[in-house]
C-alpha cells in the first residue's frame, strides 16, 4: 500500500467534497452515529444509499458497504487518476467487470483511516479491527494537547498514534501483528503525520522509555474458544493483556503522564473494577484511577455478540455461561480507562462515573474533568486563599430540600455527568460560591456561621470532585 502525496491529497479533496464525514455517514445510514454499522442492517444501508444518487452514497456503497461499482459511477466521484491511484497500490480491484474495495475506509475527526472490512471482523488471522465504538469512544475523550511523547499499543488501523501525532506529540504505534503496522504506517502517510512504527509484544521492546501519554485497545473478550483468535481475546477472564498493561505503567509512564484505555471488563461479584486496576498498579499512592461507564451489557447478550454461530452454538453457549459463572462474572462493562500518574507521596485516589457513549468530540470536556480529580483527589488538598469558586457550568442548578440537609446537582442537557445527590454542607457551600468571595472569605464566614473548619475543606473538596465548581484563580 503505497500512494504519491498528489494522489493522497486528490483522494482527500475528493473525499471533501462528497462531505465523508462521520455524521454524515450516520445521517445517511440511518444510524445515530457512525459507530452503529451492523451487518444485520445491511438492507436498510443499501435501501438508504440507493434512494439518495448522490458521491457520499457512492463513497459508501464502495468503500464501507463492499459494494462491487461500474468504472463510470467510481470516476463519477472519484476520477480517473485517483482510480489509477487506489488499483496500483491495492485498493480498489476489478472483478466481472465491477470495481470493489479491498478495505474500508472510516473517517474520524480530521483523519481517514483504512482498516479490514468489517463484515469479516474477528474471522481471519492478523484481521485489523475497523473502527467502531470503542475506538470512536478513546478518540472522542482521550485529550493529547500539552503531551510530548506518546504510545499507541495494540495499535492496529494507528489510528491513537496518528491523533497523538496530530496533537503534536512524537508518537510511537505498537503492535504485534505485521499486518496491523503495514496499515499504521500507510495511515500515517494518508494522514501526513510522523509515527515511529515498532512491532513488539506490548513494553517489550520499550526497556527504560517512558511516556507521558499511553493510549491502547486491547484484545478484552472474556472466552474459553480455543478458536477465537488472539486479537479478539486475550483469554478466559478476558484481562490477561489489560493486567500486563497496568502492571508495566509504573515503569513506563511519567509522573504527570495519563493512561487512557478502552474496552469491555468483566464485572464481578465483590470485586470492584478499581480495585483490580489498584491491585495491578501494585502501588498505594501516586495514581488517580478513573473508570468512565458507558455501557454494561447482561452476560447472556455479550455472550451472543461475541461467540460465531456455526456448528455446536449451545454448547459454545453454555460453556462460556458456566465459565463466567465460576469467575463471578455478572455482567461486561465497556469503558474508559484514565490512570493519571501524581506525586509519589499523594495516597491513590479512585472513582467511577457513569455516562453515554459520546457522539462528539468531549476532549475538553475531560481534560477539565480529569485535572479536578488529580487537583482534589489529593486529601490533603488546601485551596488557594485567592481563588475564587463559582458553581460549575456544567451543571443548571442546584436544587436543595426545605431542611437544607441534602441537595440534588441538575447537569446541563449536553453534560456528560449525570445529576449529583449532596449532602447538606455541600449544598450550603456550594450555594455561597457565586465567583466574588475567594476561599479565604467563604472559610471566615463558615467559622463565623459557627461550622467547623473541617467541615468547610471536606465539603470543598467533596465538591470538586463531583465537578460540581469552577476552582479560578484571581487574576490579580
Amino acid at each position: 500500500m503505497r500512494m504519491s502525496e498528489q494522489d493522497i491529497q486528490n483522494l482527500k479533496q475528493r473525499l471533501k467534497e462528497a462531505n465523508y464525514t462521520e455524521k454524515a455517514i450516520g445521517q445517511r445510514l440511518g444510524v445515530p452515529d457512525i459507530v452503529f454499522l451492523d451487518s444485520r442492517l445491511l438492507p436498510q444501508f443499501y435501501f438508504n444509499c440507493e434512494r439518495v444518487d448522490d458521491p457520499l452514497s457512492t463513497l459508501i456503497k464502495l468503500f464501507l458497504l463492499q459494494s462491487g461499482l461500474s468504472r463510470r459511477e467510481v470516476s463519477a466521484v472519484l476520477g480517473r487518476e485517483c482510480i489509477a491511484a487506489l488499483s496500483l497500490c491495492g485498493i480498489l480491484h476489478r472483478e466481472s467487470g465491477l470495481l470493489y474495495s479491498n478495505v474500508a475506509l472510516f473517517p474520524c475527526l480530521e483523519q481517514l483511516l483504512f482498516t479490514d472490512h468489517w463484515f469479516t471482523a474477528g474471522q481471519e488471522e492478523g484481521h485489523v479491527y475497523e473502527l467502531g465504538m470503542d475506538s470512536y469512544a478513546l478518540v472522542r475523550l482521550t485529550h493529547r494537547g500539552g503531551r510530548k511523547k506518546a504510545l499507541d499499543l495494540c495499535t492496529g488501523s494507528g489510528v491513537h498514534a496518528i491523533q497523538s501525532a496530530f496533537a503534536g506529540c512524537r508518537s510511537t504505534a505498537i503492535d504485534i501483528n505485521p499486518r496491523a503496522l503495514q496499515y499504521a504506517e500507510f495511515n500515517a502517510a494518508f494522514n501526513s503525520s510522523e509515527v515511529e512504527i515498532l512491532e513488539s509484544n506490548l513494553y517489550t521492546k520499550l526497556k527504560g522509555q517512558t511516556f507521558d501519554l499511553i493510549t491502547v485497545n486491547p484484545p478484552f473478550v472474556p472466552s474459553t474458544d480455543k478458536d477465537m483468535l488472539v486479537h479478539r481475546t486475550p483469554g478466559e477472564s478476558g484481562e490477561e493483556v489489560s493486567e500486563r498493561l497496568v502492571a508495566g505503567l509504573p515503569e513506563h509512564l511519567e509522573e504527570g503522564g495519563l493512561f487512557s484505555m478502552i474496552l469491555n471488563y468483566p464485572i464481578i461479584t465483590n470485586d470492584s473494577y478499581l480495585d483490580r486496576l489498584e491491585r495491578w498498579l501494585g502501588q498505594d499512592k501516586g495514581w488517580v484511577i478513573n473508570n468512565v461507564l458507558l455501557q454494561v451489557t447482561p452476560v447472556g447478550v455479550y455472550i451472543k455478540e461475541h461467540i460465531y454461530f456455526k456448528d455446536g452454538y449451545y454448547e459454545n453457549f453454555n460453556e462460556h455461561l458456566e465459565s463466567y459463572s465460576r469467575m463471578g462474572i455478572e455482567g461486561i462493562g465497556f469503558a474508559n480507562v484514565f490512570i493519571q500518574r501524581v506525586h509519589p507521596d499523594i495516597p491513590n485516589h479512585k472513582k467511577e462515573i457513569r455516562t453515554v457513549m459520546p457522539t462528539d468530540c468531549k476532549r475538553e470536556n475531560f481534560k477539565d474533568w480529569l485535572s479536578t480529580q488529580a487537583l482534589f483527589g489529593n486529601p490533603n488538598f488546601i485551596p488557594d486563599p485567592k481563588s475564587k469558586p463559582r458553581f460549575s457550568p456544567y451543571f443548571a442548578t442546584l436544587w436543595r430540600d426545605q431542611q437544607m440537609t441534602k441537595g440534588l446537582l441538575e447537569p446541563q442537557m449536553d453534560n456528560f455527568i449525570p445529576g449529583e445527590r449532596i449532602d447538606g454542607e455541600q449544598a450550603e457551600l456550594l450555594a455561597r460560591m457565586d465567583g466574588e468571595a475567594t476561599s479565604e472569605e467563604l472559610l471566615q464566614r463558615w467559622i463565623e456561621d459557627g461550622r467547623e473548619e473541617n467541615a468547610f475543606y471536606r465539603a470543598y473538596r467533596d465538591l470538586g470532585l463531583n465537578f460540581a465548581i469552577e476552582y479560578g484563580q484571581d487574576e490579580t
